[in-house]
């Protein structure tokens, strides 16, 4: 007698057979209408492709849009506040008031009594303006003269050009040294590098040790007076020459 080995399917097996034919069949149905419509296939996936990019341009285009726009705020200084002290009106009154006027202006004792008292403030940046003749030989500049600290730079986002600026025991040590503006440098020393040379303002020589960058101007609103005031602000700050 020989004995068989009787197969058995069962209904889950069936199934999965089932479904595998089936996937099978229409991925081929498929495949053979997109060759039968190839025309109509690649113009469906051209459309795809094309729309997809035009969506990522967009948010792209948008996404520059908004940094450019963050980025004249940022150079506008709009995150900062500028205190000016401003001379009051001289009157000839008694003793007590005139030596109050002539004691005007901002301290070191105001800028700690705001670094504690207002919140929000992360730095502040005490600085004092004073106008003069700076010379270097015949060469004459009409210039601002700007007492400040090391990191003035970072905090109104004007950068050294060449050289570097003055450092915190330059500060200290109150030396005579200077960072001119882009345009001071162009006057006093049309032929010459700047670094390392000498400028005379009153009686004080100065040993200059780095040139700004041009102030930007490209941080300008809409309106013609915002603009214009840009580049006032960035005429001036060509024709500075900062001290510690």
């Amino acid at each position: 007698m020989t004995a068989g080995i009787e197969h058995r399917t069962t209904p889950r097996s069936a199934h999965s057979t089932l479904s595998v034919a089936r996937l099978k069949r229409t991925v081929k149905l498929g495949l053979k209408s997109l060759w039968n419509h190839r025309l109509r296939s690649l113009l469906t996936a051209l459309g795809v492709v094309f729309g997809v990019c035009s969506v990522v341009a967009m948010l792209a285009i948008g996404e520059g849009a908004s940094f450019e726009a963050q980025e004249q705020i940022r150079r506008l200084g709009s995150n900062n506040i500028i205190l000016r002290a401003v001379k009051p009106p001289e009157e000839k009154t008694s003793t007590s008031q005139q030596t109050r006027l002539a004691e005007y202006g901002l301290t070191y004792a105001d800028i700690d009594r705001i670094r504690d008292t207002v919140p929000g403030v992360e730095i502040e940046v005490p600085g004092r303006i004073i106008r003069r003749d700076v010379w270097n030989g015949p060469n004459r500049v009409d210039c601002e003269i700007y007492g400040t600290v090391p990191w003035y730079p970072l905090v109104n986002n004007h950068h050294v050009a060449r050289g570097r600026f003055f450092n915190r025991i330059e500060l200290d040590g109150k030396a005579n040294v200077c960072v001119i503006g882009s345009g001071m440098a162009a006057a006093l020393f049309p032929l010459d590098s700047p670094i390392g040379r000498r400028v005379r303002a009153g009686s004080q020589y100065y040993r200059v040790i780095g040139v700004m960058e041009p102030k930007s101007a490209r941080a300008t609103t809409g309106a013609l007076s915002g603009k214009a005031r840009q580049e006032t602000r960035g005429a001036a700050a060509a024709h500075r020459m900062f001290i510690p």
